[in-house]
């Protein structure tokens, strides 16, 4: 298996290992919350992430939480 194709399964295993965690940690299965989940996008940029993307929605993040929380269910 080449290096590439390893790297694409190594991003996967961690997107469907993490894909349920919430911000307030009541996902699982490992409950990860607030700045856990933060820190996983930023260990993962220029890997699973577009870093320009990610760039963007780190700069910006306060404007994606004020729709969230704007639009609430």
């Amino acid at each position: 298996m080449r290096s590439k194709e390893r790297e694409v399964l190594k991003a996967a295993a961690i997107i469907s290992l993490t894909h349920h965690e919430k911000y307030d940690g009541t996902g699982y299965p490992k409950a990860l919350k607030d700045e856990d989940i933060f820190q996983l996008l930023k260990d993962n940029r220029g890997k699973h992430f577009d870093p320009i993307l990610l760039d963007l929605f780190m700069s910006n993040i306060n404007i994606f939480l004020e729709i969230r929380n704007k639009y609430q269910d």
